[in-house]
């Protein structure tokens, strides 16, 4: 008597099964690299959670990131005057650790990463972001924030 209850419990659970697809938000699906291509001037700058902004002629620090076929390729800097930075060299190329959700940033010189940029690499409408790193010596932190120059 209990499988026949099972069976027609069944039957009519197939009765009322539904084809109908769920609506399904495809930009959800695809993902892209985070586009931080342009020219990036800095806000402001922070060494060990102290604003150090004034200390350095920041103004003039301006580095722009290239893109080729979608991905990360140059980058250029340009200073009027020493700036403390993991790109030790005003050309280069660039990279992330992992495209789609990159956690850090390889500075690169010929063949050698010289420099990388721990997490986190935050960008807010592709208008702003911050880089958070050390200098060689783990109790100097830095954040640097950018904000994209704009274009006339």
């Amino acid at each position: 008597m209990g499988i026949k209850k099972i069976i027609v419990a069944f039957a009519i659970l197939s009765l009322f099964k539904c084809d109908e697809k769920w609506p399904i938000n495809e930009e959800l699906l695809s993902s892209a690299s985070p586009d931080i291509s342009g020219s990036w001037s800095i806000s402001s700058v922070e060494q060990n959670e102290i604003d150090i902004s004034n200390n350095y002629n920041f103004d003039s620090f301006v580095i722009v990131l290239n893109y080729a076929n979608g991905l990360p390729s140059d980058f250029s800097i340009n200073s009027d005057g020493p700036v403390p930075f993991p790109a030790m060299q005003s050309t280069g190329s660039w990279h992330f650790d992992n495209e789609l959700y990159p956690s850090k940033m390889y500075f690169v010189y010929g063949d050698t990463a010289i420099s990388t940029v721990d997490q986190p690499l935050l960008t807010t409408g592709n208008d702003e972001f911050h880089l958070e790193f050390n200098l060689g010596c783990s109790d100097v932190s830095y954040i640097y924030h950018f904000t994209k120059n704009s274009t006339l």
